[in-house]
């Protein structure tokens, strides 16, 4: 089921959980060291949750290049509001330090 979150730049992103192929997919994409690694693999399948910002089409990505550029695309406010939308612990980052780190910028 889509949601739209709202980042605290102001942008729409409309997300859908993975289903289980996409995660496969992801985990394909990762390789076998990424893919045990518990922080690259929250930050990536998080942002491969993202569909559309503002509206604007995102494909899932088909290898690291293009999950290089969603993640990019999603960068540090939709991460935070990702990590609070689908209330995310990810290993060494702090949701709540970020959006403060942000807020000063």
């Amino acid at each position: 089921m889509a949601e739209t979150i709202t980042d605290v730049d102001g942008r729409v992103l409309e997300t859908e959980k993975l289903d289980l192929l996409g995660e496969l997919d992801l985990i394909e994409i990762a390789g076998a060291v990424a893919s045990g690694n518990a922080r690259w693999m929250a930050i990536a399948t998080l942002c491969a949750c993202v569909r559309k910002i503002d509206g604007v089409p995102l494909p899932f990505p088909q290898d690291r290049k293009s999950l290089r550029l969603v993640i990019s695309k999603v960068g540090p406010a939709g991460m935070v509001a990702l990590i609070k939308a689908f209330q995310v612990d990810i290993p060494d980052v702090d949701a709540g330090a970020a959006e403060m780190e942000i807020a000063k910028n």
